[in-house]
């Protein structure tokens, strides 16, 4: 039974969309086999090899101690001095970790205020708008009423 010429199109393009997805799989598999190298356990500690232990991460701090009082550990331009029980505490806030909730930015919008724009915008919305509650603080343009953002040249933003 003859196939006709505009399905082989299809049966090659599906062929090929086959080995392109399994090559791109075989390759994701051997990426991932090659990036994680073992960790390896010794079953004894040799004291002349420095040895940091890390205890716990609090409040964008690592708490942990080492075996030779010599030993500094330095996070970007933070170092940290072990004390005389060699224990130390590093500030790591600065890569990002952030160990308690970000801080919450009060905005004082006036009594009489209904609408909002962008000084650097063309639209304005209404105060509860989840468009309004995106715009940059200082930017911040307010109005009693629709007019008056009218006036001002902005266009209302429907929902």
């Amino acid at each position: 039974m003859p196939v006709k010429a505009q399905y082989h199109t299809y049966i090659v393009l599906f062929l090929a969309a086959c080995l392109i997805f399994w090559f791109g799989r075989l390759s994701v598999q051997y990426q991932l086999k090659i990036q994680a190298a073992p960790v390896q356990t010794v079953s004894e500690i040799n004291p002349k090899i420095p040895l940091v232990e890390i205890k716990d991460i609090k409040n964008a701090k690592v708490i942990g101690t080492v075996n030779q009082s010599e030993i500094r550990i330095k996070s970007g331009e933070r170092i940290a001095v072990p004390d005389q029980e060699n224990n130390f505490t590093l500030d790591v806030q600065h890569l990002g970790y952030l160990g308690q909730k970000v801080p919450v930015i009060e905005v004082s919008i006036p009594e009489w205020a209904n609408y909002v724009a962008s000084k650097n915008g063309k639209y304005f919305y209404e105060l509860d708008d989840k468009s309004a509650k995106n715009l940059s603080i200082p930017n911040r343009v307010y109005f009693a009423t629709v007019e008056d953002a009218s006036e001002a040249g902005y266009q209302q933003r429907l929902r």
